[in-house]
């Protein structure tokens, strides 16, 4: 249990980082994605938190999204791919996709919420990142 809890930790820490540079900057922290992504990757070898295969598919699903971000001219963009490539590292397919989901949920809600109240408009960028911080809350949470 001390394995999986301080695995979570250092997935919290890495997007709490990366939220807080998002929002400053629109930014990810490139030289965060390497250090937690090499880590990630010797944790779960290490611990066996998650099975290999899922961590593949994880990461797959981040370098999906980040085509995403090609496709869309960067609506999504490439660093919220490596964010998730990472995070698909300590969850594994299953969680990511959780994870996005209920992030994508929560952007779309309140970005509706802003839009009925006038305060954005449809064209308006907002950060991604946070949301995805409350979408691994979620998965944390709820299990």
């Amino acid at each position: 249990m001390e394995k999986e809890q301080m695995v979570r930790w250092f997935l919290l820490l890495f997007l709490m980082l990366n939220t807080i540079w998002d929002v400053k900057r629109r930014q990810v922290l490139l030289w965060s994605i390497l250090l937690f992504g090499i880590a990630g990757v010797f944790l779960v070898f290490r611990f066996q938190t998650v099975p290999v295969l899922s961590c593949l598919g994880g990461v797959i699903f981040g370098m999906a999204i980040g085509g995403c971000g090609y496709i869309t001219r960067q609506a999504i963009g490439y660093g919220d791919g490596l964010v998730i490539m990472v995070c698909g590292i300590y969850l594994g397919f299953a969680k990511t996709f959780a994870m996005v989901f209920y992030g994508l949920l929560f952007c779309s809600l309140l970005s509706m919420v802003l839009i009925a109240a006038g305060r954005r408009t449809y064209k308006t960028q907002v950060p991604f990142l946070p949301y995805l911080l409350l979408g691994y809350v979620c998965v944390i949470l709820l299990g």
